[in-house]
């Protein structure tokens, strides 16, 4: 109970340990910039503490295979013909929500430009830190954003999609559709740092991640399209 909490509330997390931040950059006279840039490690360290709630119960119950740390089951296919085909079609996946995603961004931006103009406080709610998270991240090193991204998106992959979505299944005994839609809308609430607009996107990137775990029983699949879509991310932010 205490890991599926921690998921469902980790936007309080998030708050509380940003929050904290800011009370100590401000303390100390710093720039607010430094938030963005310590941002890129306090947020994996902030996963840790669910991942450890989470992860610990399901090792101990041997329920490894019920949260898609398995291969993955794809009818017709051998073990690793179904391995090669849910890394490859997890990329693709990927790559197809970030150009999407991307034109989606781009055409809701024109569409609310004229809304926002002049009123700072819709700007914000729509677009959160976007800009001055996107401009932080150009400064750090790719190697080290592609390697910690790993770590980021397996830790959410099984938060979100693996544990999650079996608990709700489990517990709560939820329809197939609510499972995806509470999962997916606490996945896209996770990322409100970023506005409304990325929250409603990542949304929607989550019910397709968890779509590909159920197709599949793994979390091979949803991991690839995930790091996929990660990466091409960091590659348009860092040109």
């Amino acid at each position: 109970m205490i890991g599926f909490l921690l998921i469902v509330c980790f936007p309080l997390v998030l708050g509380l340990g940003f929050g904290s931040l800011y009370m100590v950059v401000y303390a100390t006279g710093r720039d607010a910039a430094v938030i963005d840039r310590a941002g890129f490690v306090l947020y994996p360290l902030l996963l840790l503490l669910p991942l450890a709630f989470c992860l610990v119960p399901v090792w101990r119950g041997d329920q490894l295979a019920a949260v898609g740390l398995q291969a993955p089951q794809l009818a017709g296919l051998g073990s690793a013909s179904a391995v090669a085909a849910s890394l490859v079609g997890g990329a693709v996946v990927g790559v197809l929500l970030f150009y999407n995603e991307l034109w989606v961004g781009r055409l809701s931006q024109r569409l609310t430009q004229g809304l926002t103009k002049g009123r700072g406080g819709l700007n914000r709610l729509l677009e959160g830190a976007s800009e001055s998270f996107a401009e932080e991240g150009q400064g750090v090193s790719r190697a080290w954003t592609l390697a910690l991204s790993v770590f980021v998106v397996a830790a959410e992959e099984f938060l979100w999609r693996g544990y999650l979505m079996t608990y709700l299944d489990q517990r709560f005994g939820l329809a197939v559709v609510w499972v995806v839609v509470l999962s997916s809308l606490s996945f896209g609430l996770n990322h409100y740092y970023f506005g409304l607009r990325n929250v409603l996107l990542k949304s929607f990137a989550g019910a397709v991640w968890a779509l590909l775990f159920l197709a599949t029983g793994s979390l091979l699949a949803s991991f690839a399209s995930h790091y996929a879509f990660e990466v091409l991310v960091w590659l348009r932010m860092q040109r």
